[in-house]
C-alpha cells in the first residue's frame, strides 16, 4: 500500500514532520543564546565605550593646562601685561572678553574654563573674568601660594568649598626671567564641566557620572535630568548596568573620586526581546516558504517524471513495438519502464555493431510490425554498401587531384625562399634601430637612477634596522616624483633609539634637498649628544631657517622626534598622528598638534615645543606616517583616510612588522587603483619584542 502513494505526499508529509521537530529544538536553544550573547556583547561594548569616554575627559582635564599656554603665548596678553600697571584698587570683575584674553573665534576653540584670573607678582588677584555670570569662590579670589605652585604648568585637581575644581596656572616672565604676572583657569567639576567634556561624543542612553571616593553616591552626571546629583548607587544595581568604574590617576590630583558610565538594564532586555521576536518571524516565513517551495519542487518533478514515464512507454510502443507493465510511484514506474527499454535497446546495438564491423550481410530481426528501429537498421545496411563502391570510385579521383598539389607546391617553396631573403634584410635594418634605441634607454635609465638612490641613500638600511635588538622594525618610502620630499630615519645612539619622520611642503628636488638637510641636521645634533627634546628640535628649526632663507624659497616641513629607552618612548615635534598600538591590537591616536611647531617658518619655536612619555610593553609599538597614506585619493577622488589606516593595523598587528608594513602599502595602492599619485608615501613601523 505504501509504495502506491504518490511521491508528493510521500515528501511533504516527511518534510512537515522534520521541520516541526528542528523548529521545536531551535526555538528553544536560539532564543536563550541570543539573550546571553546580546548581553556579553552589550557589556563588552560597554566597558569600551566606557574607556572612551574616560579618556575623552581625561584629554579635557589636560586642555586646561594647554589653554594657559596658548594664552600666554599670545600678543595681547603679553602686550596688555608688559604695557599696563596692574590696578591696585581691589579686583576687577570681567563678563565680557577683556583684552588680555584671546579673541572670541580662539576662545571658541580653545577656551573651556569658568574663570580666569590674572595674579600680579605679588600673588594678588587683580581682574577676573567669568565664563558665566557666577561668584568665584574665596579661596580662589585669595589663591595661597601652595595652590599656585600645585597648579603651576599642569591641570591640578582640587576640592574648594566641597566642590571638586581643576585649576591650571602658567607665570608669564619679562626678558630678565622675572615673574610680571600669572594666569590661572578654574572650572568647577559639575554636571556642566561633565556635559562639556563629553560634548558630541556623548551616546544614546549611557550616562557618563562622577561617583565620591567610595562610589556610594553620584556628584557629577551627564544627564542631570535621569542621574541627578546625590543620587545613592546602590539604589541602581537593579535598574541599570554599571561599567568601566575607576579611580583617577593624575599625580596632580588630591581628589578621591571614580569615573563611571551607567546603562538601563530594561533597554538591554528591550533589544534583546525585539531580536528574539524578529528572529520568530522569520524562522516562520522562511520554514512556509521552504516548505511550500519544496512541495511545489517535489510536484514539478513528479510531473516532470510522469511526462517522462509516458513518453518512454509510447516510444517503445510505437518505435520498438514493446508493451511496457509497470506499477507503483511516479520513481518505480520510470525505473521499470527503463529497465524494458534496456533490454530492447541492447539487442538493438548487437544488430548495429555487426553492421559497424562490415557484415552489410547481416539480417536484422525485428520485434513486430511496429519495429521502426529493426527496419532502419536494414535500410542502413543496404545504404552502406552502395556508398562502400561509391568511395572506392572517389578514392581514384583524390589520386590525381593530389598530384596536381604536388607541382602547385613546389612552385609556392621557390617564391618562399625569394621573400625570405628580403624578410632578413628587412630584420637587419630593425635590429641596428633597436640597438641604438636600447643603448640611448640605457643613459637615460642610468641618469633617473642616479637621482633616485641620492633620495634613498641617506635611508636607514635593512640591517641598521635589523642590527636593533630590542625593536622589529620596518620602513617604506615612495617619493611622487624621482625626488621626494619625506624624511625619516631610525638611529641607535647611546643605549637609545632615535626615530624621525617628517614632510617636507611639496616634492621634487628642493623638497629633497631641504629633507637631505634635515637628515644630515638630525645626525649632527645626535653626534654632538643634545638629548634634551625641546633644545634639539629648536636647534634643528633655527638651522633650518636659516639655510631656507639663503634658499628664498617657502618650504617649511612638519616634524616629530621620537626617543626610545628601555619601553619609554618620548616623543616631541609637531606632525601627523602617532598610532600607539597595544598588544590587543587597539589602536591609540595620539596627537602631536601641542608638542611643537612646523619646522622653518619661524626663527624660534622654543616657546611651543613640548615632549609626551608613552610607556610600550612587549607586543607593544608605534606606526608613524605622512599624509601621502591618509591623504591617498582614487578615482573617485575620494581619501584613503586615517579610518582605515587604524582598520588594517589592528587587523594585521600580530604579523611582523615588515608584514604589516607590507599590508598597509598594498591596501593604499590597491585605493589609489590607477589614480595619479600626488605625495609621497612614507610609513614606519615600530613593534617591542
Amino acid at each position: 500500500m505504501f509504495k502506491n502513494i504518490s511521491l508528493t505526499l510521500k515528501i511533504f508529509v516527511f518534510t512537515l514532520l522534520i521541520g516541526t521537530v528542528v523548529w521545536i529544538i531551535l526555538d528553544y536553544i536560539q532564543g536563550k543564546d541570543i539573550q546571553q550573547l546580546l548581553f556579553a556583547e552589550l557589556t563588552e561594548e560597554l566597558e569600551i565605550h566606557a574607556k572612551e569616554d574616560r579618556t575623552i575627559f581625561d584629554r579635557y582635564i589636560q586642555s586646561h593646562n594647554q589653554a594657559t599656554k596658548l594664552i600666554i603665548s599670545q600678543q595681547r596678553f603679553q602686550t596688555y601685561v608688559s604695557n599696563s600697571k596692574l590696578d591696585n584698587q581691589g579686583i576687577k570683575h570681567h563678563y565680557r572678553l577683556p583684552s588680555w584674553l584671546p579673541t572670541s573665534s580662539v576662545v571658541r576653540t580653545f577656551f573651556f574654563a569658568r574663570f580666569a584670573i590674572l595674579i600680579d607678582n605679588d600673588g594678588i588677584v587683580r581682574e577676573i573674568y567669568h565664563h558665566f555670570p557666577e561668584e568665584l569662590p574665596q579661596t580662589l579670589k585669595k589663591p595661597s601660594a601652595l595652590l599656585q605652585k600645585l597648579s603651576h604648568n599642569q591641570s591640578y585637581m582640587t576640592t574648594i568649598e566641597e566642590m571638586p575644581y581643576i585649576i591650571s596656572s602658567r607665570h608669564f616672565k619679562d626678558n630678565e626671567g622675572q615673574t610680571v604676572a600669572t594666569l590661572m583657569l578654574a572650572s568647577p567639576i559639575d554636571d556642566e564641566f561633565l556635559i562639556d567634556a563629553n560634548g558630541s561624543f556623548s551616546r544614546d542612553g549611557v550616562v557618563v557620572t562622577l561617583l565620591d571616593g567610595e562610589a556610594s553616591r553620584i556628584i557629577a552626571s551627564s544627564d542631570p535630568d535621569l542621574l541627578p546629583t546625590n543620587t545613592l548607587v546602590e539604589t541602581l544595581e537593579k535598574i541599570y548596568i554599571k561599567t568601566g568604574a575607576s579611580f583617577f590617576d593624575y599625580g596632580a590630583s588630591d581628589i578621591d573620586a571614580q569615573f563611571a558610565s551607567f546603562m538601563r538594564i530594561e533597554r538591554a532586555y528591550h533589544l534583546s526581546n525585539k531580536i528574539i521576536k524578529k528572529s520568530y518571524e522569520q524562522r516562520a516565513f522562511f520554514a512556509v516558504v521552504l516548505i511550500l517551495s519544496f512541495v511545489l519542487l517535489t510536484v514539478w518533478i513528479a510531473q516532470r517524471i510522469k511526462s517522462v514515464t509516458k513518453q518512454v512507454v509510447v516510444f517503445s510502443r510505437e518505435s520498438l513495438g514493446l508493451n511496457i507493465q509497470y506499477s507503483g510511484d511516479e520513481v518505480a514506474r520510470i525505473v521499470t519502464s527503463f529497465q524494458q527499454l534496456r533490454d530492447s535497446i541492447k539487442g538493438t546495438i548487437e544488430r548495429a555493431t555487426a553492421i559497424a564491423m562490415g557484415n552489410y550481410n547481416y539480417q536484422a530481426e525485428h520485434y513486430s510490425e511496429q519495429d521502426q528501429l529493426g527496419r532502419a537498421l536494414t535500410d542502413m545496411n543496404h545504404t552502406l554498401q552502395s556508398q562502400t563502391q561509391e568511395l572506392l570510385n572517389h578514392q581514384e579521383e583524390l589520386r590525381q587531384t593530389n598530384d596536381a598539389l604536388n607541382d602547385l607546391n613546389n612552385k609556392l617553396e621557390q617564391r618562399v625562399i625569394e621573400r625570405t631573403g628580403q624578410l632578413a634584410k628587412a630584420n637587419q635594418e630593425i635590429t641596428e634601430l633597436n640597438e641604438r634605441l636600447k643603448a640611448e634607454n640605457i643613459r637615460m635609465g642610468a641618469e633617473l637612477d642616479i637621482t633616485r638612490r641620492l633620495q634613498q641613500m641617506v635611508l636607514p638600511s635593512k640591517k641598521e634596522l635589523d642590527d636593533i635588538e630590542e625593536l622589529d622594525i620596518a620602513g617604506f618610502m615612495e617619493p611622487a616624483e624621482e625626488v621626494g620630499g619625506d624624511y625619516y630615519d631610525v638611529l641607535e645612539q647611546d643605549e637609545h633609539i632615535k626615530i624621525g619622520i617628517g614632510d617636507v611642503t611639496g616634492h621634487g628636488l628642493e623638497s629633497g634637498v631641504l629633507m637631505l638637510m634635515v637628515q644630515t641636521a638630525v645626525r649632527t645634533l645626535l653626534t654632538s649628544h643634545i638629548n634634551n627634546p625641546e633644545d634639539f628640535l629648536s636647534i634643528l628649526n633655527r638651522t633650518i631657517y636659516n639655510n631656507i632663507q639663503r634658499m628664498n624659497t617657502d618650504k617649511n616641513l612638519t616634524l616629530s622626534l621620537l626617543d626610545y629607552h628601555k619601553g619609554v618612548l618620548n616623543l616631541t615635534g609637531q606632525h601627523e598622528e602617532v598610532l600607539v598600538v597595544r598588544k590587543n591590537a587597539h589602536v591609540e591616536r595620539i596627537s602631536t598638534v601641542h608638542l611643537g611647531f612646523m619646522v622653518g617658518v619661524i626663527p624660534n619655536i622654543a616657546h611651543v615645543v613640548s615632549h609626551l612619555e608613552i610607556k610600550l610593553h612587549q607586543g607593544d609599538g608605534i606606526v608613524l606616517y605622512t599624509d601621502g597614506i591618509t591623504e591617498a585619493r582614487n578615482l573617485k577622488n575620494k581619501f584613503y583616510g586615517i579610518e582605515r589606516l587604524c582598520e588594517i593595523i589592528s587587523h594585521q598587528w600580530h604579523l611582523s612588522a615588515l608584514e604589516i608594513k607590507q599590508m598597509i602599502i598594498d591596501d593604499v595602492r590597491q585605493h589609489i587603483g590607477e589614480q595619479k599619485v600626488f605625495d609621497d608615501i612614507t610609513l614606519l613601523i615600530l613593534k617591542q619584542k
